[in-house]
């Protein structure tokens, strides 16, 4: 929990470094993870709690098969991930 909480404070403060914008864009794609994660926890077998963990975009995959429970943080993991690299090339 420590690692996860430092990787997230340590994301966080190079997305600002970069502008707000990207900052808020960042924030809210690792808020949208952490509810897809949360999702996945309650939905699914438990070996894919490691596979949300371990291989990337594999949350956007279960929100797409599970569009009916996960569009809401699925739409917010997108577009905050959009809005970082958009403003990311305006830094």
């Amino acid at each position: 929990m420590i690692a996860f909480g430092s990787v997230f404070i340590f994301g966080l403060s190079l997305s600002l470094a970069g502008g707000n914008l990207m900052g808020i864009g960042w924030l809210a794609y690792q808020l949208a993870q952490i509810w897809l994660i949360i999702l996945i926890a309650r939905e699914c077998h438990p070996d894919a709690i490691f596979y949300a963990l371990m291989i990337p975009f594999f949350t956007w995959y279960f929100g797409y098969q599970r569009w009916d429970i996960a569009k809401v943080p699925l739409l917010f993991s997108v577009g905050g991930f959009l809005w970082s690299l958009v403003t990311a090339g305006l830094a």
